[in-house]
């Protein structure tokens, strides 16, 4: 069925409150001329809308653990945005909320760049972030050329579709030009062979063209998740570097590369993934003097359940120690005094259904 006969239905269906299956029918037959939409065909004509992209759900944001998460690590607010949402469904509304963040992210660069380059990480959830991003360029309109890096070869030989240039296929129908960066690679190296590696005609290219990339989109895996690629790559295939890593405090990985809860973890552990960037030049790029936008979306149920390691000593040492304000965590003595949040681990080495959008777009001008 035609794009504008699904997306009138849908609107009819949504934008006049009373309007029944059956009046949409009627309508249909009398505005639109179709006589196939018969009461039974609206609702698969709605769902059909959906999928296609048409109507957008927006979940609705929690700013109080938004506000947690950017006091604990000393962020601007507007860098955390947490959503509010729960189910099976969670992690699809935070892929989507990404990929709304990114498009925002694509225009705001191009109202002053010809072109604006974007870095795709891999696995499953950068692929529900490229499958939204892809509809939503579908229908934008004045939007800069595009060129959308892999940032890692991938190597999953049962998931080839969470590996970045197997989502560029997303792109192919956006409103603009679009260009490709693909890299292509083994899908391990041993560590003493990487720098060779990367030198090779075929990935060396890929590695020249990293500095022009503006927007970088990554995700986390937790090291006890057992379904993470790094995770059953390493346990299949170097046992060793697998305990090695864990001996080291392995708590996650970003674009493969691993880290304990304190900095990247740089052990031999016998082989590695080819990406584009390390963690620690990641950190770097964020140091510079950069206009940096970033955002970390996941749903509420991976952040609820805050455990507190030490309470406040300001708090402790009070005759009668404060309660505690239960809605925010806060200690009120300290709040009273100082903004500052009661010491506390938050968990975030849960990082499933986590999403990092990273936009560098120039110097700050100096003031």
């Amino acid at each position: 069925m035609d794009d504008s006969i699904i997306f009138a239905v849908c609107s009819r269906f949504l934008t006049h409150g009373k309007a029944s299956a059956t009046a949409v029918a009627a309508w249909a037959r009398s505005e639109l001329g179709r006589n196939d939409i018969t009461r039974e065909r609206v609702y698969p004509i709605i769902q059909e809308g959906m999928r296609r992209g048409f109507l957008v759900l927006r979940p609705p944001r929690n700013e109080l653990l938004a506000q947690r998460i950017a006091d604990r690590y000393k962020a601007k607010l507007g860098n955390v945005q947490v959503l509010n949402v729960q189910g099976p469904g969670a992690l699809e509304q935070v892929a989507s909320a990404g990929a709304e963040l990114t498009l925002s992210l694509i225009k705001e660069l191009g109202s002053r760049k010809d072109e604006v380059h974007v870095g795709l990480g891999s696995g499953n959830t950068l692929m529900m972030v490229a499958r939204q991003l892809g509809r939503l360029l579908k229908s934008e309109n004045d939007l800069p050329d595009l060129v959308f890096h892999a940032l890692t070869s991938g190597f999953s030989v049962r998931e080839p579709i969470s590996a970045p240039v197997a989502m560029f296929s997303f792109f192919n129908e956006a409103a603009t030009n679009v260009g490709y960066v693909g890299l292509f690679s083994g899908a391990v190296v041993r560590t003493g062979e990487y720098e060779g590696v990367v030198k090779l005609p075929g990935v060396r290219e890929s590695f020249d063209e990293k500095d022009n990339i503006n927007i970088i989109i990554t995700s986390h895996a937790s090291s006890n998740n057992e379904s993470g690629q790094l995770y059953q790559f390493m346990k299949q295939y170097s046992s060793s570097g697998f305990d090695a890593l864990k001996m080291e405090g392995w708590v996650g990985d970003v674009l493969f590369r691993p880290y304990s809860e304190s900095k990247p973890i740089l052990i031999d552990s016998g082989i590695r993934a080819v990406t584009l960037f390390e963690i620690s030049e990641l950190i770097e790029i964020c140091k510079k003097r950069w206009q940096i936008h970033s955002a970390d979306f996941r749903p509420v149920e991976s952040i609820r359940n805050l455990q507190y390691q030490e309470r406040c000593p300001e708090a402790l040492a009070q005759p009668r120690p404060p309660r505690l304000d239960s809605s925010c965590y806060r200690c009120w003595y300290c709040y009273r005094s100082s903004p500052r949040l009661i010491d506390r681990q938050l968990p975030l080495n849960e990082h499933k259904g986590m999403i990092g959008v990273t936009a560098v777009s120039g110097p700050k001008p100096m003031k």
